[in-house]
């Protein structure tokens, strides 16, 4: 089964990579894209058919990997403080564990009837 996007496709939107980045990034768009089609089996057929635009699960896809690339170095890290004098700085990393997910907003362009592989139940579903 093919990547829902590619190293270039995360470049394209984000800055140039490393060899040693680039390798990560391969591998992050494998699960992202796993993760994609585990949530919803049906992602290729809705390409296939053009129910879904080709250039969603791209982006998605992408971002979902610069995600979880932002932090590389300090994995588990979820603030930083330097102090220089009178000067502070501190940071509060949104994706400490680099960890890949999907927004709420990237979920909602995936499925935007909220459907997914789940069952609704009720005769007011």
């Amino acid at each position: 089964m093919f990547d829902l996007a590619d190293v270039k496709d995360v470049v394209d939107r984000w800055r140039s990579l490393t060899p040693d980045e680039e390798q990560i990034a391969s591998v992050l768009i494998s699960d992202a894209s796993d993760i994609i089609r585990v949530r919803w089996p049906d992602v290729d057929h809705r390409l296939e058919v053009g129910s879904l635009s080709t250039s969603t699960p791209v982006r998605i896809v992408a971002n979902m990997v610069r995600r979880a690339m932002l932090n590389r170095g300090n994995e588990g890290v979820t603030q930083g403080t330097e102090v220089t004098g009178p000067f502070t700085r501190s940071e509060t990393y949104s994706n400490p564990n680099n960890n890949l997910y999907l927004s709420a907003e990237e979920v909602k362009a995936l499925d935007p009837l909220g459907y997914g592989p789940r069952a609704k139940v009720g005769w007011l579903a």
